[in-house]
């Protein structure tokens, strides 16, 4: 004989509803705070056919899910543990592509007026604006999903969530000085192809780094030195190594900057995909143990 047992179907809708409750909350938490992540409201109806606005959004709003997803990971330890636990962790998410936003915005594209490269459809921008939100969202997951909220996980997670930006900002300025072409000048006119490139090392480095941040639990000499030695090894693979491989992708004498300078997105795709390719090889080759204190 076959029956339902009411029990965990009854628990199934008392969770759902709350973290479902919890969950629209924090979205309309996250719309309110677009503006300010963002710095740019797409509320006038005169931008709703904006592309930049639409892909600078959908960069922020899958970091908001990213986001979502690792807050509502791990074991349950109550309804308002889990209302708690869920809401910090998210508006801790929040700060954090903030400051992702304020670190780009400073120290990458200082020179550029945010809500006007959206308000002129700059596509360029808002991909390279959303590539920096979703790698701030993917080392933010990896730093906090599936682990029980407490104080001591907001001091690691934090302290990592710094280095890791700190690392990817030097990662990124290193890329900038090796590329032949004025990069934040390619960015202005609203070259794509440059565009594609900075999201595919935004990518590529926010993975590399993440897996350090989830196999981490505490702040240690050793896992720094594991942080660096990827950090080392990450700059030479993905900013000198990726060139010398798109070049054997394609036909003719130009050199990959340059086909990338002239706007070629098609390069720049293939460019990407040699980058995250480094990356995964990395990730799956480079083990975590390599620095013994």
């Amino acid at each position: 004989m076959i029956a339902l047992n009411l029990d965990i179907l009854i628990g199934f809708f008392l969770d759902f509803t709350i973290q479902f409750g919890v969950i629209i909350s924090i979205l309309f938490l996250a719309t309110k705070s677009k503006m300010f992540v963002t710095q740019f409201s797409s509320n006038k109806g005169s931008y709703q056919g904006n592309r930049a606005i639409a892909i600078s959004s959908i960069g922020y709003y899958l970091s908001i899910i990213l986001i979502i997803y690792s807050a509502v990971q791990g074991e349950s330890f109550g309804y308002m543990y889990d209302i708690i636990s869920i809401f910090s962790t998210v508006l801790i998410g929040l700060i954090f592509l903030s400051i992702n936003r304020w670190i780009i915005n400073i120290f990458y594209l200082k020179d550029l007026n945010p809500k006007y490269e959206l308000e002129k459809e700059n596509i360029a921008f808002a991909i390279f604006q959303a590539s920096g939100f979703l790698a701030t969202a993917t080392i933010f997951y990896k730093s906090f999903a599936g682990f029980e909220f407490s104080l001591g996980l907001i001091y690691v997670g934090t302290i990592y969530f710094f280095i890791t930006q700190l690392s990817l900002f030097v990662m990124i300025k290193i890329f900038i000085l090796k590329t032949s072409y004025d990069d934040v000048r390619e960015i202005k006119k609203g070259n794509v192809a440059v565009a594609i490139e900075f999201l595919s090392i935004f990518v590529a480095i926010s993975m590399l780094f993440g897996n350090i941040a989830e196999a981490v639990i505490d702040i240690d000499l050793n896992s720094i030195a594991t942080l660096f030695i990827y950090f080392l090894i990450s700059s030479i693979f993905l900013i000198y190594l990726p060139s010398l491989l798109t070049s054997i992708l394609i036909v003719g004498n130009k050199k990959v900057d340059n086909s990338i300078a002239d706007g070629n997105m098609i390069i720049a795709v293939k460019s990407a995909v040699v980058k995250i390719t480094i990356a995964i090889v990395i990730i799956e080759t480079l083990p975590l143990n390599i620095v013994v204190t």
